[in-house]
């Protein structure tokens, strides 16, 4: 295989008669992509043990939500990226701390902010670099998961946490179970009414269906 500033320029039966690289028993393949990555909490590797449920684990992020991301977290993961074989990511942030790293990585990006019921009021100074995309369906009213849907312009997927567990469809649906307690417990001024609907009907309901999503 020739290959020339990353590009393949051709295939051939035999090695060339100039230098080339043996590689030995390796794998040819296309570079992965991971569609949903969480760079700004890099820092909490290996920090929170396996959970019995999702809410545990929820909570167990909650506690320790406070740090900050330094630059040594930061650059270890953005280097375990490349070297895993991976050439574009979908990162989800909440902060914009990894947005100039991201610029000089050696993999590509697209850059999401997450969206949820206390900070809608950041759409309100887009920035060209990052698009928009709501949290969840249980982290919005349905009024402003309708105003991100609508105003969605590009071809660029909506990626949103969606049906990931049994307490968030409990929640959703009936209107019941642990999550409506965690709401209740750490967003008690801004928790989000549930629809009491079938998750899947709400979607597409809200007209989420007719977008490519992540």
């Amino acid at each position: 295989i020739q290959i020339n500033d990353q590009q393949i320029l051709a295939l051939q039966s035999h090695p060339p008669q100039d230098a080339f690289t043996d590689l030995g028993n390796a794998i040819l393949m296309p570079g992965l992509i991971n569609a949903h990555v969480h760079l700004e909490w890099s820092h909490l590797r290996n920090q929170i043990q396996p959970q019995k449920n999702f809410m545990d684990w929820l909570m167990a992020v909650k506690c320790l939500s406070h740090q900050a991301l330094d630059d040594k977290h930061l650059s270890a993961a953005m280097e375990e990226i490349y070297q895993c074989g991976t050439v574009l990511i979908a990162e989800i942030t909440n902060t914009k701390k990894t947005v100039s790293a991201l610029a000089q990585a050696s993999f590509e990006s697209i850059i999401y902010e997450e969206i949820v019921g206390w900070n809608i009021s950041n759409m309100l100074h887009p920035d060209s670099h990052i698009h928009f995309t709501p949290h969840s369906l249980h982290g919005l009213s349905r009024e402003d998961l309708k105003k991100i849907i609508l105003q969605k312009k590009d071809d660029v997927p909506i990626s949103i946490h969606f049906a990931e567990s049994k307490e968030e469809i409990e929640f959703l649906e009936k209107n019941s179970g642990n999550f409506k307690k965690f709401f209740k417990q750490k967003y008690s001024d801004k928790i989000i009414p549930s629809p009491k609907k079938n998750i899947v009907s709400y979607a597409e309901e809200l007209g989420l269906h007719h977008h490519p999503l992540l």
